[in-house]
């Protein structure tokens, strides 16, 4: 894959499923009524579930070293939100891969602005390719 350049945008788009709630709800030990029940009508997704999205950068894993969010509005079961992710700075990082910088957005189907921020990330560089049978790295 080619790293990822400055005015690169990414959109993930997910539909936030009421069993994804429950289980993210499991997993972190947010077991608060607002997500579990009925929150007028649908349980609301947790904020850190929707931040989720931030780790997939076209398709590769990113490691989150900073984050600024502000949420802004709750997203809810069944809603399908879309985050947009713009790099807006990039530069090698030795053995952290590429340093990224990039400004999001977490928006529901309607268009309605969830959450906003920034994110500090760098995308590791590509493990060596495995050794053949019967040579070590240093033969090749």
């Amino acid at each position: 894959m080619t790293a990822p350049r400055v005015g690169d945008v990414f959109v993930v788009k997910r539909r936030i499923h009421p069993r994804m709630i429950s289980a993210f709800g499991e997993l972190t030990a947010d077991l608060a009524a607002h997500h579990l029940t009925q929150h007028p009508g649908r349980p609301v997704a947790h904020g850190a579930y929707l931040l989720s999205t931030l780790a997939m950068l076209g398709g590769t894993s990113a490691l989150g070293h900073r984050i600024t969010v502000e949420l802004l509005a709750p997203a809810y079961a069944d809603d399908v939100v879309e985050t947009r992710i713009e790099i807006t700075a990039a530069q090698a990082g030795g053995r952290l891969g590429v340093l990224l910088e990039a400004d999001f957005t977490i928006r529901d189907q309607h268009g309605g602005l969830i959450g906003r921020g920034t994110i500090g990330c760098s995308i590791p560089p590509e493990p060596p390719a495995p050794a053949k049978a019967g040579t070590s790295q240093a033969d090749e």
